[in-house]
Order: structure tokens, then sequence, then C-alpha cells
């Protein structure tokens, strides 16, 4: 919705002083030029991006869903909170059998925000597996985790620097639109004045809508695509400040302050809200998580925080 509202507030203040110096709109639009611009445009992409990359470029463009928001820190704590209440309580067999298939845990279940987004709940999922399976140097761990989130970090990055690149490059093609445009126009130079004038404005549309599109639309759009895998990689760090605490062996309360001193102060809940959060974690623990023979007894201490 914001970059909808950017893109309208551009083409309204452009067209809007355009207008107030006498220009006429029609002019602008030159269905020619516009064609030679975004046929670039979208060859660039297919040219240098491949199909996986530019399919990738489509969706973090209309795409948000895995976008942290205050809503996944929140299932994050819960998350935290959650498995190392039933570790401690239940030890690491039955945190083993949800982390195993979290898609089919009714635990994991109950933070679909968490579940939806696959590489963060991968980082989780497999760190605390190799941790529970007796991997406890906690460097070892943590250059594990590193390894992952920059590998991520590129992956998310590549369709980013794609569309930095079309922005580099819609100047020089409105240039080729421009060029086009007086070659026809020279086709004109004997003809009437006014036709001639017409088709030289014709061809500097193309250099005019060259920057346009390069610095109003592609440009904001490939930051606004960036900011937001800096919001996915501060995700993916959080959930590495947690498990950094389980390794060290941290009480679970100490754990869950942990990440949530980690989060984005915009996102980042108080502390009362944070224990509040926390006790809803280690509800659902008790609920889904415990084994089927203890959950009864379980669920009267889960609000209790163990």
């Amino acid at each position: 919705m914001a970059a909808f509202i950017g893109i309208v507030l551009l083409i309204a203040s452009v067209a809007g002083g355009y207008l107030l110096h006498g220009g006429r709109l029609l002019v602008l639009f030159q269905l020619s030029e516009i064609l030679i611009l975004c046929g670039a445009a979208v060859s660039y992409v297919v040219i240098a991006g491949g199909r996986d990359v530019s399919s990738r470029l489509v969706g973090q463009l209309f795409r948000r869903d895995r976008t942290p928001d205050a809503t996944r820190y929140a299932e994050l704590l819960q998350a935290f909170a959650g498995v190392l209440w039933m570790h401690t309580r239940h030890g690491s067999r039955a945190v083993e059998a949800h982390l195993e298939a979290p898609f089919r845990s009714d635990f994991f279940r109950r933070l679909p925000g968490l579940t939806s987004d696959r590489p963060a709940l991968a980082l989780f999922t497999d760190t605390l597996k190799v941790v529970l399976s007796g991997q406890t140097d906690a460097r070892r761990i943590d250059a594990m985790m590193e390894l992952d989130i920059e590998q991520q970090y590129e992956y998310d990055m590549a369709p980013v620097r794609l569309a930095n690149k079309v922005a580099d490059a819609m100047p020089a093609f409105g240039i080729v639109a421009a060029v086009l445009g007086v070659i026809i126009s020279m086709g004109h130079i004997g003809g009437e004045p006014s036709e001639v004038g017409h088709s030289i404005a014709a061809a500097l549309v193309g250099t005019f809508l060259g920057v346009l599109m390069a610095y109003g639309l592609f440009a904001p759009l490939a930051h606004a695509m960036e900011e937001r895998v800096e919001a996915r990689q501060a995700f993916l760090h959080a959930i590495r400040t947690g498990v950094q605490s389980f390794v060290r062996h941290d009480t679970p309360s100490v754990a869950v302050e942990y990440v949530r001193r980690s989060i984005h102060p915009g996102f980042r809940p108080d502390f009362a809200s944070a224990e509040r959060i926390a006790r809803e974690g280690r509800e659902l623990a008790a609920a889904g998580g415990a084994p089927a023979g203890a959950r009864s007894r379980v669920a009267r201490v889960a609000h209790a925080g163990g």
C-alpha cells in the first residue's frame, strides 16, 4: 500500500508541475517510448536474472507475507519459551519429536507466522536438533548459524541487486528511446515546423521517462525490497541469539529475555508483555507439546512458569 501511495504521489507531483508550466499531458503519453522502455526493462531482468531470480524479483515486489512484524516476533518468543519449557520438564526427546516434524507438531501448528517462514523455521529447528544431538560447542554452533544466515542473505539479495541494476540502466534505455525518436524526426526535417517539433518532443519523452522510472520507481522499489531483506535478517539474528542462550544453558526466562533484547525497538515488546507472551508459549507447550500422558499434569503448572 505504501508503494502504491508513493507512486500516485510521484505521478501527481510530476504531472501537476508539468501542467502548471502550461504543458499538455497527452504529449507525455507516447506509447512507442513506453513500449521501448518497459520492454527493455523486462528483457534486462530476464537476461540478467534468469528464471529463478526473475520470479523471485516479482515475488519480493508484490509479497510481504515473510516480512517480520510484532506478531511474528511474539510467536518467536512463544516458540523459545515453549521449547525451553518442554526441554526443562520432559527432556530432549520430547523436544526432538516436535523439531523433527514441525508441520505435524501440535505445538508449532499453533505458531503459523513462524511455520510459514521456511528459512526461519529451518534455522530454529535444525540448529536446535544439532544442539540436542550432543553438539554443545558454542563457537561451532554460532559459526553454523552465521553461515546459514549469510547464505540466506545472499539468496534474498539477488533480486534486490537485479532491481538496482535495472534502475541504473533505465536512463540509458531512455536515451535509446530518444535516439530512435530523433532518427524518426530527421525524416520529417523538411516538413512543417510544428510536425518536426512534435516529433522531437516525442523523442525527448523517452529520456524523461527513463530518468523518472529509474529514480522515481525502480530505485525506491529496490530500496524497499532491501529493507525487507534486512528485516528478515534481523529476525534470523533474533533466533540466533536465542539458540546461543540455550547453548550457554541459560534459564528459559533469561533466554527469552535475550531474544527480546535482540528485537528491533519498533517491534520489541516491553518486559511485562514479554512475560505474558512467554507464559502463553508455555501454555501452548503444555497443550500440544507435552507427552500425552503428562498433559493433564503439566497444564496445571505451565501457567506458573515451571
